[in-house]
């Protein structure tokens, strides 16, 4: 394993090498500004209270403070119509949650494409880009521009890491096109893309099946700062999953350790499928004064589920019988925030998650924020806030099967350029 990490840190040189080329081009060097290079570091403390699941297990993660990630972005209109950017980042820390050391030290290249621009209606795009689902999805890397310290639910890593629930936002694309019109008062804007896919077959290949595709569109209305933006993706590919508890697994954990089962955190087999989904969203941020409001919802729906590889679960025929509709998840937000004297953003958000057969969520879980962000100048921004986490009760028939638990985050992201 230790091997395979190493490897994935160094995937990615030929792009950076690319990247290197291009900085010292003969047509860069000629200009003023060939390449603009910005950046920023983030340093992210967490304080959790203590989790307790069905069983009397408890979880108590100890508070941490780290310079968690930094990220550099490179920008340039290298030539004529021709623009390159590319976004890398250096993980000086592991996720805050219950992740694998490894991907410490992790050196990746998150976005790295090229793109011509015909004309302001026509621009078209190639590489390795975030597609643009929602409004968050493309602007996930660029953390400093939000006021909170953690992204909406569905769009956090950390969050898709442990439920397994990413692929309901589609990954990276590869080809796009995009564009805007301007019709009287009213701005049209509009992206369609194309992507390899989630995975491959057995000989590690993209196949026609596997590719992903998607659009946006995006309106403003004669309404003065109000965005209105509609998106859509389908993908058919093979995903991992992890939706239910493998009692025999943890009795057997428990009978081979000699430790009580209610000291056993539970157990959350992955599970390998194929299946059809299709995910659409709606979103909307309106401005007025110092007051800004945004929200989204999106709806993921599967279909055509087939199981592949189920040999981390102890008992198939008891724990894994299910459709599609088992595993449709569903998720909106809500943003409330007003700024002082330019720099002090308080702020309001709930999201709401619900995945009717995921164990762990069961039906629905709730996050309310309180916080705040102070940015003394350009280049830093302080930021402070508070979460509570409520599980829905539809599907919990054991008594106090999971108690709500309380996060406190800081952060301090410091800008250059």
């Amino acid at each position: 394993m230790r091997n395979k990490c190493k490897m994935n840190r160094f995937k990615n040189i030929p792009y950076l090498i690319l990247v290197l080329i291009l900085c010292f081009s003969e047509s860069l060097l000629s200009q003023e500004k060939p390449i603009s290079i910005y950046g920023y570091l983030d340093l992210a403390g967490r304080d959790v209270s203590k989790k307790q699941f069905f069983n009397g297990a408890t979880e108590n993660p100890p508070s941490t403070f780290m310079l968690l990630r930094t990220h550099i972005l490179l920008n340039s209109h290298f030539y004529k119509n021709w623009k390159a950017f590319a976004i890398i980042r250096f993980q000086n820390g592991t996720f805050l949650g219950n992740e694998s050391v490894e991907n410490k030290g992790a050196f990746d290249l998150l976005e790295g494409w090229f793109e011509y621009r015909y004309d302001k209606w026509l621009r078209i795009r190639g590489g390795k880009f975030l597609a643009p689902f929602g409004y968050y999805n493309t602007r996930k890397y660029n953390s400093p521009i939000f006021n909170s310290i953690l992204l909406p639910l569905m769009y956090e890593d950390e969050f898709l890491s442990q439920t397994s629930a990413g692929t309901i936002i589609p990954p990276e694309q590869n080809l796009g096109i995009l564009g805007e019109f301007l019709i009287d008062n009213w701005a049209i804007g509009y992206n369609a893309y194309i992507g390899n896919g989630s995975d491959t077959d057995e000989h590690n290949y993209d196949v026609n099946n596997n590719k992903g595709i998607g659009f946006r569109i995006q309106v403003e209305p004669p309404v003065h700062n109000l965005t209105i933006g509609t998106s859509f993706y389908t993908e058919k590919s093979r995903f991992d999953i992890r939706p239910y508890l493998d009692m025999n697994a943890m009795m057997k954990k428990a009978a081979v350790t000699g430790q009580p089962v209610n000291t056993i955190i539970p157990i959350l087999p992955n599970v390998n499928e194929n299946e059809t989904r299709k995910t659409f969203g709606f979103d909307l941020r309106y401005l007025i004064g110092n007051f800004k409001l945004r929200g989204e919802y999106v709806q993921s729906d599967i279909t055509d589920v087939a199981l592949i590889d189920a040999s981390n679960i102890s008992d198939t025929l008891n724990t894994y019988a299910f459709d599609g509709s088992d595993f449709s998840k569903t998720f909106y937000f809500i943003n409330l925030s007003y700024t002082f004297f330019d720099k002090l953003t308080p702020f309001f958000e709930l999201n709401v998650f619900e995945d009717p057969r995921h164990f762990v969520y069961r039906n629905t879980l709730h996050r309310y924020t309180l916080g705040t962000s102070f940015r003394p100048n350009s280049n830093i921004a302080i930021k402070i806030e508070y979460h509570i986490h409520q599980f829905g009760d539809i599907y919990n028939k054991v008594p106090n099967n999971f108690k709500n638990y309380e996060m406190l985050w800081a952060a301090i992201s410091v800008f250059f350029n």
